[in-house]
Formats: C-alpha cells, structure tokens, sequence
C-alpha cells in the first residue's frame, strides 16, 4: 500500500498535475471627511462600486472610544442609510465593542458578533462595516471572514496608525 515512488523511478506524466492561479484582488482607499454626513457621496460609493443597480444590506460595529467621542454616530450611519435608502439598508443598530487589543483576545466578543452576523443574515451580498481603531478593524474583518465565506468588509480607521496599517491593508485576525 506504499504509493510513495521509489527513487530514480520516472512518473508517468499522467501522475503530475501542476495546477497554477493568479487572484487579482484590488480595493479602493478613500479620503474624506464626514463620511457619513448625507451630503458625502464616498461611504455609498464604497457599498455599491461593484454592483450599482443593487440595494446593499450592511451591519456595523462601532469602537466603545469612538462613541465615547462621537455619541452621535449611530444616529448619523441610520440617517445616512435612510437618506440613501434605495441603495442600502442598515440592518441594525450597530454593535459597539471594546477598544484596543483586548478586542483580539477574547472570544466571546468574536463569537457574539458572528452570531449576531447570523442572526441578521449577513451573507457574501453583505457588508459588515467597522468603524475604529486598528484592532477593531482587523477582529471585524475576522468575524466576517469567518462567519460567512465572502462577506465584504469596510474599514473605517479612526486613529492614525489605524489609517496607516489595518485601514489600508488587508489582514484581519485575532489573537487566539
């Protein structure tokens, strides 16, 4: 039973399969201001750049510091969603979640968003919106990877590294 082939013995070219793929992957960076002012075309071009003529559903999840500073942002994303109502739906109110690393090392948190993800049946048409630091972004691209294969992801960085590094790139992950 030992299919391994012996040394110095040739292969039948039907025995090598090379298998080969590119994946071309691009994302747009923006730059703005008030984004989600209902005036500020950019956060709507972000959700329908691909697919125009749909309605886009979107969840969100907010970093505890940034509503600590920004109360209003929950009012103002649903504000912004109604003013553009034929081209998105805000599916709930947005979940906040502790700030900083700690965000990373516990799982519940993880598992309660990919939950909530389910129960609002986000899926690879939807969007999973995070507006925060680094460590938010990079545990909300997690929970949308890893809840449902291809839910899209848009960074909201708040800080500058998060501008420079998880805003930009495109890892996510945990600490587990």
């Amino acid at each position: 039973n030992n299919i391994a082939p012996k040394i110095g013995v040739d292969l039948p070219a039907a025995a090598d399969y090379q298998q080969e793929f590119t994946i071309r992957y691009d994302y747009p960076v923006y730059f703005t201001e008030g984004v989600f002012d209902r005036d500020n075309p950019v956060f709507e071009h972000a959700l329908c750049r691909r697919e125009s003529g749909k309605r886009h559903r979107f969840a969100a999840f907010l970093d505890a510091n940034v509503v600590a500073s920004w109360p209003a942002l929950a009012h103002e994303i649903a504000a912004y969603a109604q003013a553009n109502a034929d081209t998105m739906e805000f599916v709930a109110p947005p979940e906040v979640v502790p700030a900083g690393e700690c965000v990373k090392n516990d799982a519940s948190v993880v598992t309660r968003l990919q939950q909530r993800l389910c129960e609002l049946a986000i899926d690879r048409h939807s969007y999973v919106v995070a507006v925060g630091g680094g460590a938010l972004l990079d545990m909300a691209g997690f929970v949308a990877a890893t809840t449902h294969r291809g839910v899209r992801h848009i960074r909201v960085p708040t800080t500058v590294l998060a501008q420079n590094d998880s805003g930009v790139g495109v890892k996510n992950g945990v600490n587990a």
